[in-house]
């Protein structure tokens, strides 16, 4: 299978850094940012559009999901490494009010998503490698995956489909809607990008 491992746009969270924002929504750049990715990836023979439950991801998602006419499946454990307190997301029907063209997986709460915060390096690197593994069933194997996620768990993820070790002093520098692209196969992995931001002018990188 191939995964297009996709940062969020730039959100508010970005840029007022000294707030705690567990589910901040994108800028006005952050929005101009996701539709130059969208329709760069949308040159990519995608067939799932994939993302974290957080409202800057989707938001990311959106113009991709418009312009190949395929929803977005939110998969609960994408959400971003969080030290600081829960949140409690929006419902399964605040959802589908929200963002028509998003599916719930079945494990979101009907009364709100929790996002359980407190985490730690390990509890981060489980997180990954369970979404790793999840990629690696037989249901994903002739898939084109774009995944929207986030800066910090991006960085997780992709050490995980490669290999290293979370003690590893090694780490992914992630940009506002960075791609990074690989093929997972059963007898290994093949790297084809990484933090590529060929999609955005320079004004734009963030």
């Amino acid at each position: 299978m191939e995964l297009i491992l996709i940062r969020h746009g730039q959100s508010v969270g970005n840029i007022r850094v000294h707030e705690d924002m567990p589910d901040s929504p994108l800028t006005e750049l952050g929005m101009k940012q996701a539709e130059k990715v969208a329709k760069y990836v949308s040159k990519k023979p995608v067939t799932r559009i994939v993302s974290s439950p957080l409202v800057r991801a989707v938001q990311t998602a959106q113009p991709l999901s418009e312009a190949l006419s395929l929803q977005i499946e939110l998969w609960k454990d994408l959400y971003e490494y969080r030290e600081g307190s829960a949140y409690i997301g929006p419902s399964k029907l605040e959802w589908e009010c929200l963002y028509p063209e998003v599916v719930v997986c079945p494990s979101m709460e009907e009364d709100g998503w929790c996002y359980p915060g407190g985490e730690t390096p390990a509890t981060v690197c489980e997180r990954a490698k369970a979404i790793i593994q999840k990629l690696r069933e037989p249901q994903y194997e002739n898939d084109c995956i774009a995944m929207f996620a986030h800066g910090s768990f991006n960085d997780y993820l992709i050490r995980e489909i490669l290999h290293i070790s979370s003690g590893a002093q090694v780490s992914f520098h992630q940009s506002n809607t960075n791609v990074n692209i690989f093929v997972i196969k059963s007898d290994g992995t093949e790297v084809r990008k990484l933090n590529l931001t060929e999609h955005l002018e320079l004004a734009f990188r963030t």
